[in-house]
C-alpha cells in the first residue's frame, strides 16, 4: 500500500462525506431522518472501502482483448562505440552512494508507527469504557421483557450515574438503572423504554460499532469525527418520530429531561441511550416540530441512483480500462509458459531496495526482463538459455556450457543480491574477454 493510494482513497472518501452533506442539507432536509441516517453510514463506510479495489475488481471481472506478441525481441539495446560492443564486466554490483540514508523510507515508517499508536489508543478508552458497561451488565438482574426485548436493572448504573441504555450486538437487551421506576411516572417510563426499544429493532449499536471501527482506523481525519457525531444525531432523531407516533409529545419530552437531570450518557457510542445528540434541538422537534414529508418521487429516483453509483461507477471504469492480454506473454525463468525467443545481450545486476520477489517480462518491443530477490540456483533450475554473438551459453545443472568451445564454468548458488562467480572446472578453458552479463 503506497502513501499515493492512501491518500487518493482519502480525498475521494472525503469527497463523498461532502456530497452527504448536501444531499442531507439539500435533498432530504424535510424527510424522514432515516433516510439521512443511511446516507450518513454509507459516507462512513466508504473510508473502509477504496474505490480502487472496486476498480481492480472490475478489471479482472471484465474481459480482455488478446493481442498479438510483436515478433523477437530484443533485451537491451547494445551501446556501440568504434563498432565495438561496449564491454560490460560479467556480473557486476551496482550499488547505491555509500551510507546515504533512505529518507522517504525512515519518514513512512515514522508515520505508520504514529498511525499505529493513535489507534491503540482509541481502541484503549473504548474497551476502558466498555468494561465500565459489562460490570454494571454482570450485577443486572431481570425485569421483564418489552416488546420481545429483555429488560434488565442494575444497580451498578444507579450507582455510576449511567442513563438506561441498548446493550448488545446480536442479543440484545435495555439496561435500566434501578429504581427507574420509582423515579418517572408510568406515561414516561413507558415513553424512555419505547424510545430504547427502536434503538434495538433499528439495530444502532451495530451501525455504531461498524463506525467506531472507521474511527479507529481513520482517528486522524476530522470528518470521520464529524460524520459520528451525524450519525447519532439522526438514529436519536429517527427513534424520536418513531415514539411520537405513539406516545404524548409532552410526557416524552418530560421523560427526556428527567433523564438528563439524573443520569449522564453511556460511556461508549455503541450503547444506544436517550440523551444523544443537541438535547436542545431535539426537544424543541418533539414539542414544535413539523411530521417530516413523504419522499417524492425525484428524490427517490435519485435516492435509488445514488447509492448504486458508488459501487457500480467504479467496476464500470474497471471493466473499461482493463488493459489488454498479449499472446505468449510469460517468463519460461519461472515456469510461466512462453513460446518466444528470448535473447539477451547485456543485463546488469543491482542491489535490490526491497523485500519483494519475483520477475517479469517487459512490454512488448522492449525486450526486457527483471528478475528480484531470487536465488540463482532457482533461476539456474528453470535452464534459461542465452545466446551471445558468437557463442550458444546454456545453464544446465548449475554450470555454463559453450557450445562452440565445449569450457564449462560452475556457478555458485547464491543470493541475486549477492555478487556470483565463476570458476573455471578443472580442464577447461578459462573465461574469455567477452561482454556478457546474464541478468
Amino acid at each position: 500500500m503506497t502513501r499515493a493510494f492512501v491518500l487518493m482513497h482519502l480525498w475521494q472518501s472525503t469527497l463523498v462525506a461532502g456530497a452527504a452533506w448536501l444531499f442531507c442539507r439539500f435533498v432530504l432536509a424535510s424527510n424522514r431522518p432515516q433516510l439521512r441516517f443511511l446516507v450518513w453510514l454509507t459516507a462512513s463506510i466508504k473510508f473502509l472501502i477504496p474505490f480502487a479495489v472496486l476498480v481492480e475488481a472490475g478489471r479482472l471481472l471484465g474481459p480482455r482483448p488478446v493481442l498479438a506478441t510483436p515478433a523477437p525481441q530484443a533485451a537491451a539495446e547494445t551501446v556501440s562505440t568504434s563498432g565495438a560492443a561496449l564491454a560490460v564486466t560479467p556480473f557486476g554490483l551496482s550499488t547505491g552512494p555509500a551510507g546515504s540514508p533512505d529518507v522517504a523510507a525512515m519518514i513512512t515508517t515514522a508515520i505508520l508507527a504514529v498511525w499505529i499508536l493513535g489507534v491503540l489508543c482509541v481502541v484503549a478508552s473504548w474497551v476502558r469504557g466498555w468494561m465500565h458497561v459489562r460490570a454494571a451488565v454482570r450485577g443486572a438482574t431481570p425485569a421483564g421483557h418489552f416488546n420481545g426485548v429483555p429488560v434488565l436493572e442494575s444497580q451498578t448504573m444507579h450507582g455510576d450515574g449511567v442513563e438506561p441504555g441498548v446493550i448488545g450486538l446480536w442479543r440484545q437487551a435495555i439496561l435500566l438503572p434501578k429504581g427507574l421506576d420509582q423515579s418517572l411516572p408510568s406515561e414516561q417510563l413507558q415513553a424512555v423504554l419505547l424510545h430504547e426499544w427502536h434503538h434495538a429493532r433499528r439495530r444502532d449499536n451495530l451501525t455504531a460499532a461498524l463506525h467506531m471501527a472507521v474511527e479507529a482506523v481513520c482517528w486522524f481525519h476530522p470528518v470521520v469525527w464529524w460524520i459520528g457525531r451525524r450519525l447519532i444525531e439522526e438514529r436519536e432523531r429517527a427513534c424520536d418520530q418513531a415514539v411520537l407516533d405513539q406516545a404524548a409529545a409532552q410526557d416524552y419530552a418530560e421523560a427526556i429531561l428527567n433523564v438528563c437531570k439524573w443520569y449522564r450518557p453511556a460511556p461508549i457510542q455503541c450503547v444506544a441511550g436517550v440523551t444523544g445528540a443537541d438535547l436542545r434541538a431535539r426537544i424543541e422537534t418533539v414539542l414544535h416540530g413539523t411530521p417530516p414529508s413523504p419522499l417524492s418521487d425525484t428524490r427517490r429516483v435519485l435516492l435509488g441512483a445514488a447509492w448504486p453509483a458508488l459501487v457500480l461507477v467504479p467496476l464500470l471504469a474497471g471493466l473499461f480500462t482493463a488493459p489488454p492480454l498479449f499472446a505468449q506473454q510469460g517468463n519460461s525463468f519461472l515456469g510461466l509458459t512462453t513460446t518466444a525467443d528470448k535473447k539477451f545481450e547485456v543485463a546488469t545486476i543491482k542491489r535490490s531496495p526491497s523485500d519483494a520477489q519475483g520477475a517479469r517480462l517487459g512490454p512488448p518491443g522492449k525486450g526486457a526482463i527483471s528478475i528480484v530477490n531470487l536465488l540463482l540456483r532457482n533461476i539456474v533450475r528453470s535452464r534459461p538459455r542465452v545466446r551471445g554473438k558468437e557463442a550458444l551459453y546454456e545453464i544446465a545443472n548449475g554450470h555454463f556450457r559453450n557450445h562452440k568451445r565445449r569450457s564449462v564454468f560452475c556457478v555458485t548458488s547464491l543470493p541475486i543480491t549477492r555478487r556470483p562467480r565463476l570458476r573455471a572446472r578443472a580442464g577447461s578453458a578459462a573465461p574469455r574477454d567477452r561482454a556478457l552479463e546474464l541478468f
